[in-house]
């Protein structure tokens, strides 16, 4: 594609009888590359006696998610065997996640796990090159944990 530009703009009137064109290629801008913020938990939970009550949380916390305005996706992937839950989200923006933590049935949630939750429960924040972030690059970015709840002091 190309581009006719006025060159009596950069000339100056004076300089130039009538109109002068010139005719250029456009230059390639780079599209704004939208951020989005992922965040990832890799959940233990202390006791058998628990799961239940974990997993129907969860599930409300899962649809609350799905509800939230800013959400572009979240899941839960459950180890029923190994007693370990991992979740992913990502949003929009930080304010939406935010917002979403603050609210119930999530917020019912993060105080359970003081009670719930094993020490090496962990959380992680990033910035995806793209929303569909899948749970092999969630799991490699929780080796490098934003939150683990045994170094805190919350057990």
């Amino acid at each position: 594609m190309y581009a006719i530009r006025d060159l009596s703009y950069f000339l100056g009137r004076e300089r130039v009888k009538g109109r002068a064109y010139v005719i250029q290629p456009f230059q390639a801008v780079d599209a704004v590359q939208k951020q989005y913020l992922a965040v990832a938990t890799r959940l233990g939970i202390k006791s058998y006696r628990y799961v239940i009550l974990f997993m129907r949380l969860a599930m409300k916390v899962q649809k609350q998610a799905a509800a939230s305005r800013g959400n572009v996706k979240s899941a839960i992937k459950a180890g029923l065997f190994s007693n370990r839950w991992y979740t992913l989200s990502v949003w929009e923006d930080r304010a939406s996640m935010l917002a979403f933590l603050r609210e119930e049935p999530h917020a019912t949630a993060i105080r359970n796990m003081a009670k719930w939750g094993r020490p090496d429960s962990t959380f992680v924040e990033f910035t995806p090159a793209n929303p569909d972030v899948t749970w092999a690059e969630a799991k490699h970015q929780l080796e490098k944990p934003t939150f683990t709840y045994g170094q805190s002091g919350r057990t």
